[in-house]
C-alpha cells in the first residue's frame, strides 16, 4: 500500500515537472505541450493501463514523447516499460521503431524494459525485427527468450515458424519449448507423466 502511494506521488511529480514548460506555453522538444502533458499523464496513471486507442488518439506527437521517456535513464523502469508498450501501437512508425530498437539492443537496460521493447519492435516493424528476435531467443535469460517467442508471434504463424523452428532444438527449458510450439501453431508437449507408485 505504501509502495503504491509512493509510486503514485512520484509519478504525479514526474508529470508535473515535465508539464511545467507546457504550462508556461513553451514547446519542450517538438511535441505540442498539451500532447506532452497527456502522454505523461497516461504514463503515470495508476488506475488503468492505457490502450492503443488511448495512445493513437494523441496522434503522432505522442511518439516523440514516448520515445524520449523510453530512452530516459532517469525514468522509473515501470514508466519506461509503459512507454515501450505505447510505442508498439504505432505500426510502421520510423521514430517508434528507432527508439524501440535502441532499447531492445541495450544490454545494460533492465530486462523489465528491454523485453517489452523487443515485443513492441516486432509489432511496429514485423520482419525487420527478426535480427533482434533471434538474438533474444539465444539469450542466457529464459525471460528474454520468452519475450523473443512473444515477439516472434507478432510475425504471424508462418513468420514465427521460420524464426522459432531454427531455435527449438537448441532450447534447454521445456516451458520455453512449449511456448515456441504454441507460437508456431503446434500443440505444446507437456512433461513426461510421472509413473504411479505401486
Amino acid at each position: 500500500m505504501l509502495y503504491s502511494r509512493s509510486f503514485a506521488v512520484l509519478s504525479f511529480l514526474a508529470v508535473l515537472a515535465a508539464a511545467l514548460p507546457a504550462a508556461a506555453g513553451q514547446k519542450d522538444g517538438g511535441a505540442v505541450p498539451a500532447v506532452r502533458a497527456q502522454v505523461l499523464s497516461l504514463l503515470a496513471s495508476t488506475k488503468e493501463t492505457p490502450t492503443c486507442e488511448d495512445w493513437k488518439g494523441l496522434g503522432k506527437g505522442a511518439v516523440e514523447v514516448l520515445s524520449e521517456r523510453l530512452a530516459s535513464g532517469e525514468e522509473a523502469p515501470a514508466l519506461r516499460t509503459r512507454a515501450a508498450f505505447g510505442l508498439g501501437c504505432f505500426e510502421g512508425n520510423v521514430q517508434a521503431a528507432k527508439a524501440l530498437r535502441a532499447a531492445a539492443r541495450d544490454e545494460k537496460l533492465a530486462a523489465l524494459v528491454r523485453n517489452p521493447a523487443l515485443v513492441s519492435l516486432a509489432k511496429v516493424e514485423k520482419e525487420k525485427a527478426i535480427p533482434e528476435i533471434e538474438k533474444a531467443l539465444s539469450a542466457g535469460d529464459p525471460m528474454t527468450r520468452l519475450a523473443g517467442v512473444e515477439a516472434a508471434e507478432e510475425l504471424g504463424k508462418d513468420g514465427a515458424r521460420r524464426v522459432l523452428q531454427k531455435r527449438l532444438a537448441k532450447e534447454p527449458l521445456p516451458v520455453v519449448q512449449n511456448r515456441m510450439r504454441e507460437a508456431m501453431g503446434e500443440g505444446a508437449k507437456g512433461p513426461a507423466p510421472v509413473p504411479e507408485k505401486k
